[in-house]
């Protein structure tokens, strides 16, 4: 009965060992599937034929079913599919589902608290494709989850920060949505004005995205020209507004009058440094003429705003 046991309780702990192992070989082969399909994604013909294929949705499913802790790089390569599929805007995208979105959001929210950089930086980056939805970015807001963007403007690692600063930025092209930055005494305001002094001289690309931000929030809601109807992605920033025709205007509500001062001193340094080449666009790289440019539609901006409207916030102190 003892050589039984013993040989019962063998074969049980070789079953157990070849699941185990199986397991193992299929979240292996899957994970490389899933990132095969997020490579070839990056091709535009190829990224435009799988937006609008329905099993693509299944991607979903997976991230709904796979433990981030246990299935790492399942997720992070599920994740980073998403992120490329979910570029292309086509009107059959599976991905534009209201449903899909509502799904994605659920598996993401948990993610954006992760002590695991990496899957931060790809939920984020996947929040970037989709908060150009307009629908999507009303989610977000119902969920909170834009107040969580404006608190990981003060991340250590400088990837998250232009993550999150790309999804502020759409954020800001939507005069509701960009509402929530006026919240808790203007404290997502003051945050995207920081991170201008905390990157501007050393990632100018952070700095062009948090500039345009700056841009967006200076122009109310645009009036569609006569003859057009307003409807999804019709926000824009004011340069874009004024080459459409919409007719756009300072808003009231900006920014209050110690951040605009600041915002002032930033745009007038940064031209100030760059004097000589600016004399030269060409001794410029594309970047630093295009943050050059909107450092003066800025200053110009500030200077249409009276003294009135700017004390009509309250004065917010910036972190030291």
């Amino acid at each position: 009965t003892g050589d039984s046991t013993s040989s019962s309780s063998s074969s049980s702990a070789k079953n157990i060992s070849s699941t185990h192992k199986m397991a193992g070989e299929v979240e292996n082969l899957l994970t490389k599937v899933v990132r095969l399909l997020a490579n070839v994604s990056i091709n535009e013909k190829i990224g435009l034929r799988l937006c609008k294929d329905p099993k693509i949705g299944h991607l979903v499913t997976l991230l709904e079913r796979k433990d981030p802790n246990i299935s790492e790089e399942v997720v992070l390569n599920v994740i980073s599919a998403i992120t490329n599929i979910s570029y292309y805007q086509h009107p059959d995208a599976v991905l534009r589902s209201l449903e899909i979105g509502e799904r994605l959001l659920g598996c993401l929210m948990p993610l954006l608290f992760s002590t695991n950089t990496e899957m931060l930086h790809e939920a984020v980056r996947v929040l970037g494709n989709f908060s150009r939805n307009q629908e999507f970015r009303k989610l977000m807001s119902s969920c909170r989850v834009d107040e969580t963007m404006s608190v990981l403007l003060d991340h250590a690692d400088h990837d998250i920060i232009f993550a999150t600063a790309g999804v502020v930025l759409n954020i800001s092209t939507d005069y509701d949505a960009r509402q929530v930055l006026y919240a808790n005494g203007c404290e997502g305001l003051a945050k995207i004005v920081e991170s201008l002094y905390r990157f501007g001289k050393n990632r100018p690309e952070i700095a062009v995205i948090i500039c345009k931000i700056l841009v967006n929030l200076s122009v109310t809601k645009p009036a569609p020209p006569t003859g057009e109807h307003g409807g999804e992605g019709e926000n824009k920033s004011s340069a874009a507004a004024a080459e459409s025709g919409h007719r756009a205007a300072i808003s009231d509500v900006w920014l209050p009058s110690n951040l605009s001062k600041q915002v002032e001193i930033w745009c007038e340094e940064r031209l100030e440094s760059d004097a000589g080449a600016v004399q030269d666009k060409a001794n410029l790289s594309p970047l630093d003429a295009e943050l050059n440019d909107l450092c003066v539609n800025l200053l110009e901006m500030l200077d249409k705003v009276s003294l009135e409207s700017e004390e009509s916030l309250p004065i917010v102190e910036l972190a030291p």
